[in-house]
């Protein structure tokens, strides 16, 4: 019987810091033969890798009871294990097949629990720094594991450190602050060095940047064949560091109003070249002492999702411009920076401008629609030298202005972002466009997967409920990974934002975290807060619907319906006090959390929500529906009298909540819709319009709006997303004339990806984890 394989757990397969109070295992097995059934599961932990071989168990749990491959707690096992301390496990599995081989072993290790340390920076005060720490090893260690965090991502919305080992880049950190009732939490990544390494003298460093509190920390143990840990460092005290101001030359601002983050005018004169490197000679003061790294209502927690790693993107063209620039084109859209080789006869000055997009005059639009400012300048030194970039901008193209004519120059992109598996999702069809949009939202779903799922790294740089939702569905299918779309449901659910609609989409992320994860972790820790994310106050009893909280737009509460706002087919927003859009979205939030209350065996909850679900579906189809026409309407007035119009939005938000009591309804609103024969929405609303459409079985109306091959002005396709706009990632609106701010890196327009899986293709789950599962296509 063939071995279990793709071992995780807390659904990470690099498990470095990981509570040991707070473990769930996840694993893939294959199909013996027809009705293959998992029956129990066996879990072994070790102290080392040759104590597992040599079956010299710390920790056995025996073959206990198991009837799915995830979301799997071991009893007993948190006693067993001790705090900042490297392990090794494997797992058994039972079926009605026999008993397997174990799986392959896989290395976790637990968090410390009291990591206090102080907080460091350069000696003098700055916003730029270089951090660096030498030392010794007279072997190689099994693992290396180090911990890294500073303060403060907040004012810059991006992370704070670069983290580099013997000058190869190892990560960076950390995402946003965290929140946990009163209490800030401050997150750290721990991530394996191990391959950075060498025998002898090693260099740590950390390339910082933020506006504020400039306090960073690190340690990092060591643990050998034994499993026998040694902390090389436990804190940064002991580092040197170096004010980097005349290095990048902070002056303007590459952000928006949302946030400031300094352009990096890089000055080769003043480069510490090889800093990060245990070769380099250069002179560094010890960094100063900041005190505790905490302040007194904050948290030290580890960080529960990928590591954000460098990959590099060599670029696909290089082209001298009629004025002596050059122009340069990564082939895709990045999130990152830039590396610059130049080998220079002499010294000069150049501007480098970046952006998404070509202005008509072939140049690089590097003031961006986004109204981000993508202008650099530096000062390239004689000789042949390579120049880094730390921060983050989204772009394809580079124009460097003012390069000689003799220069040879090498750009290369730095894209960030976690590690991708590019074969654990693949999809082809008769459909070149079909093909092209997977292909599109698969690279949009690597490239956008940073520490946090936000709208776009460009404008805001913020994480919104309903571009979380869309993200997550996409990734779900192009990915085998689901730890990021947890770690940012969690982080919304302290962080709110404006619209609505949006905070409730909580409960729905919460729901399909456990669907396709199988894990319930989520729920147990946080179904208090997703409570709270209802508006059954603002329930009218003598209406029977949720009334608008408030009727001004783009402000807290407010019912957001579609984004632009000129992509509401004219939705009656004013006029509706009892608004549709709102009410669908709360039926399926309190239908969902009924079921999550059932989940955790609340059935008191469960039967309160459904209640309460049942009795709003009654009075909305009562109300607001049409059925002469079949469709809902906008909503009603304040006098409680219903509108007559009905904007695509109000019928297909409703069929996607799934208000209505019979088969015949559906059908009726699917038809409704399919006979209008286009997007009448953005490319955030067509997410819920094709998948009520392939819920209601109309795969051939959906796959029409899908694959329409529009391109001319205006149209809201994915083919003119692709061929007129030529995006590389899925862009913030169908095209400029809608948004004319638009931005070209935007995931909530990767809707069509998960339309390909769940609707096209029907692959849905039934039971948690896909114990059971749909594939019902519609081609």
């Amino acid at each position: 019987m063939s071995k279990p394989y793709d071992l995780k757990i807390n659904l990470l397969s690099q498990p470095f810091g990981v509570p040991a109070d707070q473990m769930t295992f996840s694993f893939l097995m294959e199909n013996e033969g027809d009705g293959t059934v998992l029956q129990a599961v066996r879990v072994s932990v070790a102290a080392s890798l040759s104590a597992w071989e040599q079956q010299s168990f710390l920790f056995d749990s025996g073959f206990f009871p198991a009837d799915n491959n995830c979301g799997i707690s071991v009893n007993g096992l948190s006693q067993a294990l001790t705090d900042d301390q490297l392990y090794v496990c494997g797992i058994q599995i039972q079926t009605n097949y026999g008993e397997s081989e174990w799986s392959a072993p896989l290395y976790f290790s637990t968090a410390p629990k009291a990591w206090n340390p102080c907080g460091v920076w350069a000696a003098t005060p700055c916003d730029f720094c270089f951090l660096r720490k030498e030392f010794t090893l007279s072997d190689l260690p099994v693992k290396a594991l180090l911990q890294v965090t500073a303060r403060s991502p907040e004012p810059i919305r991006q992370y704070v450190y670069h983290a580099t080992c013997n000058g190869e880049f190892v990560g960076l950190g950390p995402t946003r602050y965290g929140r946990q009732g009163e209490q800030i939490e401050l997150y750290y990544e721990t991530m394996d060095i191990t391959p950075a390494l060498q025998v002898g003298v090693n260099c740590f460093g950390a390339a910082c940047y933020t506006t504020s509190d400039h306090l960073f920390a690190a340690r990092l143990t060591v643990f050998d064949a034994e499993g026998h840990k040694t902390v090389v460092f436990d804190d940064a005290s002991s580092f040197e560091g170096f004010d980097a101001t005349a290095v990048f030359r902070p002056d303007q601002s590459i952000g928006t109003n949302y946030f400031f983050a300094h352009a990096e005018n890089i000055d080769g004169q003043q480069y510490p070249y090889g800093w990060d490197s245990p070769a380099c000679k250069g002179e560094f003061a010890p960094a100063a002492d900041k005190g505790n790294l905490l302040d007194k209502h904050m948290v030290l927690k580890p960080y529960p999702a990928p590591i954000v790693k460098q990959e590099p993107m060599a670029a696909q063209r290089y082209e001298t411009q009629e004025d002596g620039s050059v122009f340069v084109d990564l082939g895709k859209e990045i999130i990152g920076g830039i590396t610059l080789t130049a080998d220079l006869a002499q010294d000069c000055d150049v501007t480098l401008r970046f952006g998404e997009e070509i202005a008509p005059d072939g140049h690089v639009k590097y003031a961006m629609r986004t109204t981000n400012v993508y202008e650099e300048r530096w000062h390239l030194v004689a000789g042949n030298h390579s120049l880094s970039e730390i921060g983050m901008k989204t772009f394809r193209y580079v124009e460097i202005i003012g390069l000689p004519e003799d220069a040879d120059i090498t750009v290369i992109g730095n894209a960030y972002c976690t590690e991708f598996d590019q074969n654990a999702a693949y999809f082809t069809s008769s459909s070149e466009l079909l093909n092209t949009i997977y292909d599109l939202c698969q690279y949009t779903i690597k490239a956008t997967n940073q520490n946090l799922y936000v709208d776009s790294q460009s404008r805001e740089r913020c994480a919104y409920e309903g571009d979380v939702l869309i993200n997550m569905l996409t990734a779900a299918g192009v990915q085998d990974c689901h730890a990021l779309s947890r770690w940012s449901i969690d982080y919304l659910l302290t962080h709110r934002t404006w619209p609505a609609e949006y905070v409730l989409y909580c409960i729905l992320m919460a729901r399909a975290d456990y669907e396709y994860t199988g894990d319930n972790t989520l729920l147990q820790q946080r179904y208090h807060l997703l409570k709270q994310n209802l508006y059954w106050q603002y329930y009218d009893a003598q209406v029977g619907l949720i009334r608008n909280i408030t009727m001004a737009g783009n402000v807290t509460d407010a019912v957001l319906v579609d984004w632009p706002m000129s992509e509401r087919d004219g939705y009656e927003y004013n006029q509706a006090l009892y608004n549709t859009v709102l009410n669908s979205v709360h039926y399926r939030a309190l239908a969902d959390l009924s079921y999550l209350a059932k989940v955790l065996g609340k059935q008191e909850d469960a039967t309160y929500y459904q209640q309460l679900a049942d009795a709003l579906k009654s009075t909305m189809i009562e109300k607001l529906y049409d059925q002469e026409r079949g469709c809902f309407v906008d909503g009603l007035t304040d006098q409680g009298e219903p509108l007559t119009h009905a904007a695509q939005h109000a019928t297909a938000f409703a069929l996607y909540a799934g208000v209505y009591d019979s088969a015949v309804m559906q059908q009726a609103m699917a038809n409704y819709l399919a006979d209008q024969g286009d997007i009448r929405m953005s490319v955030y609303g067509a997410r819920f319009l094709l998948e009520g459409l392939y819920q209601a079985a109309k795969g051939d109306a959906a796959n029409k709006l899908l694959l329409s091959d529009d391109v001319s002005e205006g149209a809201r396709t994915w083919a003119y997303m692709l061929d007129k706009l030529d995006a590389t990632i899925t862009t913030e609106a169908w095209n400029v004339v809608n948004k004319p701010n638009m931005t070209w890196s935007h995931p909530w327009g990767s809707a069509a990806g998960a339309a390909i899986v769940r609707g096209v293709f029907g692959i849905r789950p039934l039971k948690p984890g896909f114990k059971e599962f749909s594939v019902d296509l519609q081609p």
